[in-house]
């Protein structure tokens, strides 16, 4: 992937290159790379900047492994009661400005405290030299997302951003920017979400969801939770499921869908029946031949393992008050005004008749004779 790794370069050097930001000579500016907040003792925020050098991001544009002498970035942080104060603080501890109209990734502390996220977003969104497309996820350890031993080739924190770029690369394809957060938290009967990302010994594990309900996350979903939301949505790209059918192990790769959902009302209660057409890749298969009457056999069992698995997520979402991503509400809204009060709606979802079908095919028998 190193198309958009050194796509990603050129556009953080452009600023290099053109010489003016704001009229200000270059030497004068540190360019923010990625910023994170956490939770600090006494209620107090902790802000964590990682300014690129130039050695950092050329290293990407050459393809090549930077020198051992060549630093890649430099890690700063500070505390305070707010964001914004925290900010100044290391702004305080450099002799160059601090840059952020170049921001590429917001990192959340999943710690923070209802107040504090709350506090953060209404500091973002009033922030006006922040570029709102800057990529914004969840996290457990602020601290190990930015201090993750960097590979071969420049800095690992690329390595993410670039992953939430390419289309198909991960398990499941969300991605939230600092405009679809700012813009969910003042809509009525909306929740947050945001890509969990945990950092591993192999580097990063992007393939997870966190949701939040009144600022307070509220269900960090599995992998395979995470992928079955991803089916719901239609942004699953690389799903894989594994189960025993009559005794044969079977394996099913590349698993994609599009989904439908039809609202409607009898007795005053609200009905909502899910619709998902799913496919995949025949990937492993210990019985007997594949026929054309056993795939059927295969697309039905399939099936019906996922259909309860999926209704299984959705009441669980049901149960938080959440529905799948903020577009339940505003369809129901379109058709029953009235129910366009929150706490109505959240009255009607909590109580709705949940109903999923799932109709899936085999695509590709893959090598499996």
């Amino acid at each position: 992937m190193t198309w958009w790794r050194r796509g990603l370069a050129v556009l953080l050097l452009l600023p290099l290159i053109s010489g003016c930001w704001s009229n200000r000579p270059v030497e004068l500016r540190a360019m923010v790379l990625a910023m994170g907040f956490a939770p600090a003792p006494q209620n107090r925020i902790r802000a964590t900047v990682q300014i690129p050098t130039t050695t950092g991001l050329t290293s990407l544009t050459s393809g090549s492994a930077p020198s051992s002498s060549g630093k890649l970035d430099y890690i700063i942080s500070a505390c305070a009661l707010t964001p914004g104060m925290a900010l100044t603080r290391i702004q305080d501890q450099l002799q160059t400005d601090l840059y952020l109209g170049q921001v590429q990734l917001i990192a959340c502390s999943s710690h923070l405290s209802a107040g504090q996220f709350r506090l953060l977003e209404d500091y973002l969104t009033r922030l006006g030299p922040l570029d709102k497309t800057a990529y914004i996820i969840a996290t457990p350890s602020v601290r190990k997302l930015f201090h993750i031993e960097p590979k071969v080739g420049g800095l690992p924190i690329l390595d993410l951003i670039g992953g939430f770029s390419c289309q198909g690369c991960e398990t499941i394809m969300y991605r939230q920017h600092q405009w679809d957060v700012e813009t969910a938290l003042p809509t009525a009967g909306d929740s947050v979400w945001m890509p969990y990302v945990t950092v591993t010994p192999t580097g990063f594990n992007t393939g997870r969801i966190l949701v939040y309900r009144h600022c307070t996350p509220v269900w960090a979903l599995s992998p395979h939770d995470s992928m079955l939301l991803g089916l719901i949505l239609g942004i699953t790209a690389k799903g894989y499921v594994n189960f025993v059918m009559q005794h044969d192990i079977l394996g099913i790769r590349t698993l994609t869908s599009h989904s439908s959902v039809y609202p409607f009302v009898r007795a005053n209660r609200l009905y909502l029946r899910f619709g998902l057409a799913v496919s995949g890749t025949l990937d492993s298969w210990n019985g007997p031949p594949v026929t054309v009457a056993r795939l059927g056999s295969i697309d039905s069992q399939v099936a019906h393992y996922l259909a309860p698995q999926i209704l299984t997520v959705l009441k669980r979402l049901q149960r938080q008050g959440v529905a799948p991503e903020g577009w339940l509400a505003p369809l129901i809204w379109r058709s029953y005004p009235s129910w366009h009060s929150p706490s109505v709606w959240e009255a009607h979802y909590r109580k709705a008749v949940l109903i999923v079908h799932v109709h899936f095919r085999i695509t590709n028998v893959g090598d499996t004779e």
